[in-house]
C-alpha cells in the first residue's frame, strides 16, 4: 500500500511538471497573452509561467539559461536571430498578429508635433527603444537610415534623450511627459488614449512586423509546448489579440496604412548606429 502511495505521488509530481510550460514574450503582446494563459489554464490545467520584456533581451536570457518552452517576439529580426542560434526549432513557427511602427506624442502635445519633419527641431525629447534588444527599436534605425537625408537624421539623433528597454518603457517617456515624442508601435495609442496619440508616418513606414511564436530547443516538454504553440494561433488567440487592437489580418494592416509594404523582412542594424 505504501509503495503504490509513493508511485501515485511520484506520477503526480511528473505529471504536474511535465505539464508546467515557461514562455518567453515581447512585452508588447502581455496584454492579450495573460488573458490567453487564464483561458488555456482553465481549458487544460497546465500551468504557463510569463517572462515579458524586449524581444533580445529575452532571447539572451533564453541562451544563457537554456531554460525556455516558447519564444514569442514582436519581430521576424529576432525570430530569425534564435533560428540562427538553435533556439528556436525552425518547422513550427507560427505568425499571430502584426504591428504597426508609428510615432507617438502626449495627449495635448505641448511641442506641436505634426510629422516627422518635426523631430528635427531644436529642444525636441525624442526617446526610441534600444534598436539592439527591442523589435520598434530595429524599425525606428531602419526608418531614420532609409527615409531622411543626412542633415535631417543627424538632428532627429541629437534629439535623442534615451534608448529604453523595452516598448512598454518607450510609450511610458511619452506618458509621463519625460520626452516629447517616442517612435513606437501603433497600438500604445490605443492603449491609453486619455494619454497618448499616435502621429500619421503611414508614408515612411518601409515594413510592418509580426508577431510570431516557436517551440524552444531547451523544451523539456515538446508535445506541450506544440499544444500551446496551436492554442497561441487559433481563433480564441486572433479575437483576443484583436480585442486589443492588434491585427491578425494582414488586408485589415494594409488599409490602416493606405498601402501595402513587406511584412517581416529584416534590417541589418549598422555596427555603430548608438555612437554614431
Amino acid at each position: 500500500m505504501r509503495i503504490t502511495s509513493i508511485v501515485f505521488l511520484m506520477f503526480f509530481a511528473v505529471s504536474s511538471y511535465a505539464k508546467t510550460l515557461l514562455i518567453y514574450v515581447g512585452v508588447t503582446s502581455k496584454p492579450p497573452v495573460q488573458k490567453l494563459i487564464a483561458i488555456y489554464h482553465k481549458r487544460t490545467g497546465s500551468e504557463i509561467n510569463a517572462v515579458y520584456g524586449g524581444s533580445g533581451t529575452l532571447l539572451s536570457q533564453m541562451i544563457l539559461t537554456k531554460k525556455g518552452d516558447i519564444y514569442m517576439p514582436a519581430s521576424p529580426d529576432f525570430m530569425k536571430l534564435a533560428e540562427r542560434e538553435s533556439v528556436v526549432f525552425k518547422g513550427n513557427i507560427k505568425k499571430i498578429a502584426y504591428l504597426v511602427p508609428s510615432l507617438i506624442v502626449p495627449r495635448d502635445n505641448p511641442k506641436n508635433i505634426h510629422s516627422y519633419k518635426d523631430l528635427a527641431k531644436p529642444g525636441i525629447k525624442i526617446v526610441i527603444a534600444n534598436p539592439e534588444t527591442v523589435p520598434i527599436g530595429v524599425y525606428t534605425a531602419e526608418i531614420i537610415d532609409k527615409s531622411l537625408n543626412k542633415t535631417e537624421r543627424l538632428k532627429i539623433r541629437e534629439n535623442i534623450i534615451n534608448y529604453a528597454g523595452s516598448a512598454a518603457k518607450t510609450a511610458a517617456a511619452v506618458i509621463l511627459h519625460q520626452a516629447d515624442a517616442a517612435f513606437e508601435w501603433k497600438v500604445y495609442s490605443y492603449w491609453r488614449p486619455e494619454l497618448i496619440k499616435a502621429i500619421n508616418i503611414n508614408k515612411f513606414i518601409r515594413r510592418i512586423s509580426y508577431i510570431s511564436a516557436g517551440i524552444s530547443s531547451f523544451t523539456k516538454n515538446r508535445k506541450e509546448a506544440l499544444r500551446f504553440l496551436n492554442f497561441l494561433s487559433s481563433e480564441t488567440s486572433k479575437k483576443m489579440f484583436e480585442r486589443y487592437h492588434i491585427m491578425t489580418n494582414l488586408h485589415e494592416v494594409y488599409k490602416s496604412i493606405n498601402k501595402k509594404v513587406i511584412a517581416g523582412g529584416s534590417y541589418k542594424l549598422p555596427e555603430n548606429w548608438l555612437t554614431e
